[in-house]
């Protein structure tokens, strides 16, 4: 075998990593090995000492199989790093920090993974197009967020330029990306900026290079500036003639997204001249708890797991609330007569509470918390500090004892209505309904691309059963709407 960084032959090879069975037994028969590993800390290519080869890298094969006719194959053996879950510092690029002058603690300094060295080398290469595809929490922005301001550090004179970041709405930028890059990103960064103009949502670095954030809302509106670097944040969110007229205005071009269903992407850029396809998961995140890893691995759905456990291209079909849109958190009517819902969780569970209003058809959501095992005193916490009054219901699913430990702390708990049907009937109540939520509301997002009905398994057509997994704030929105609207 050869090493994926270097191409030395002489791969070390650590049998107990390579063994490393997938959780999903019964999924490992749909795929093949891969040939290819790491030196290890003997490769002078390699970007930690740490680096461990995953249970072997079976989604670039099922990669061949599903798109051989697009020359995965030959894409997918050069970006297999991809499949290597690492913890990495920054100091990967001693060169561009030295330029970024960025302070790197090690107690508290700036880490990466291998999606950022991916996509640097990427970068770097000269690649036309970076296409970014993924599961859930594998990385993708974040790292791409920090590559992008790497090269906005190291670039300057004459090679200087601008950076656009761009979303498929300003509210769902501001909620997404841009804070992202201002949490996460900024902070290691502050000393390479000489300003931030946040009317405009600029960063202007001391060598001279801008990086943007901002939003097209159509095709025309595309057709503007030139620029250096392009990364879209969500791409498939786009339609093909917006992406087209950025695109072409780029002199490189970069794109994330999770593939829930085949788009542009995969008819016109992947396996094309130029291009370099970047796939990752949460195993490449080593900075998520275990408790999200098992979450992420234990998805039943088949299509649901392809997709957002290993970053395959699937085909989720039977979304339960498609038309959902966001706004920015200050759209958010906090001055009108608010209701308050929770759908609680215990050990494994997140409990989801939600602040919701409804004014002609419009419901107007607000995602409050979505965290497992809060107890009924922090649960009161939560409302409180987002405007609840003792005097207010609050909708709770049906258990006594919750219910009972929040009475007991003064908030005016009661159980939201249910019964046979009742879920069917809220879902309906709710697709009738123009629905609107924060873009601070991530959970929500992230639920409602894989709260879908249940499939036929003879026919695979989309049943009227709704999936029993990722609706923890739906339950609890329903909770509230169902019992509270639906009599007003």
């Amino acid at each position: 075998m050869c090493c994926i960084l270097c191409n030395n032959r002489k791969v070390l090879v650590e049998p107990d990593a390579l063994a490393m069975a997938d959780p999903q037994a019964d999924k490992d028969s749909i795929y093949s090995t891969f040939s290819h590993s790491f030196c290890g800390a003997e490769c002078s290519n390699s970007i930690a000492a740490n680096l461990l080869p995953l249970d072997c890298d079976k989604v670039e094969q099922k990669g061949v199989y599903e798109d051989e006719h697009l020359g995965y194959q030959e894409m997918y053996v050069n970006l297999a790093l991809t499949m290597v879950k690492a913890s990495v510092k920054l100091d990967v690029h001693r060169n561009w920090i030295k330029k970024a002058n960025i302070v790197t603690e090690p107690e508290n300094g700036l880490k990466v993974s291998v999606v950022f060295e991916a996509n640097m080398n990427a970068m770097k290469s000269g690649a036309r197009r970076i296409i970014n595809q993924g599961g859930q929490y594998s990385g993708k922005t974040v790292n791409i967020l920090i590559a992008l301001a790497c090269f906005c550090v190291s670039e300057s004179g004459a090679n200087a330029g601008v950076t656009t970041v761009t979303s498929m709405s300003f509210p769902h930028l501001k909620g997404g990306a841009l804070r992202d890059f201002e949490m996460y990103v900024y902070p290691y960064f502050k000393h390479a900026i000489a300003k931030y103009n946040k009317t405009d949502h600029l960063f202007t670095f001391k060598s001279g290079s801008l990086l943007e954030f901002k939003v097209f809302e159509n095709e025309m509106a595309a057709r503007g500036q030139k620029r250096k670097r392009l990364f879209i944040n969500e791409a498939n969110k786009f339609d093909w003639m917006t992406w087209f007229q950025l695109d072409s205005r780029s002199e490189q071009s970069i794109i994330d997204y999770n593939p829930s269903v085949r788009f542009w992407s995969h008819e016109h850029l992947i396996g094309q001249p130029g291009n370099v396809l970047l796939i990752s998961d949460h195993r490449h995140n080593p900075f998520l708890t275990e408790e999200k890893h098992r979450e992420i691995e234990n998805i039943k759905d088949q299509e649901l797991w392809k997709v957002y456990a290993r970053g395959l291209t699937g085909n989720v079909t039977g979304i339960i609330f498609p038309n959902w849109d966001i706004i920015d958190d200050a759209d958010f009517p906090d001055d009108e007569d608010c209701i308050f819902s929770v759908d609680f969780g215990y050990t494994n569970d997140p409990t989801a509470i939600i602040k919701q209003v409804k004014i002609g058809n419009t419901l107007f959501v607000k995602e409050l918390a979505y965290e497992s095992g809060l107890p009924p005193k922090s649960i009161r916490q939560i409302l409180i500090a987002n405007g609840y009054v003792d005097t207010a219901p609050l909708f709770c699913e049906h258990d006594p004892d919750m219910i009972k430990a929040l009475r007991k702390l003064g908030v005016n708990a009661f159980p939201a209505r249910k019964g046979q049907g009742s879920i069917n009937a809220g879902i309906e109540l709710l697709n009738s309904y123009d629905v609107k939520y924060t873009s601070s509301s991530r959970n929500i997002h992230r639920e409602r691309g894989m709260y879908i009905w249940m499939a036929d398994k003879e026919t695979g057509k989309a049943t009227n059963i709704p999936t029993d997994k990722n609706n923890h704030t739906f339950d609890a929105i329903r909770y509230g709407a169902y019992t509270h609207y639906l009599r007003t």
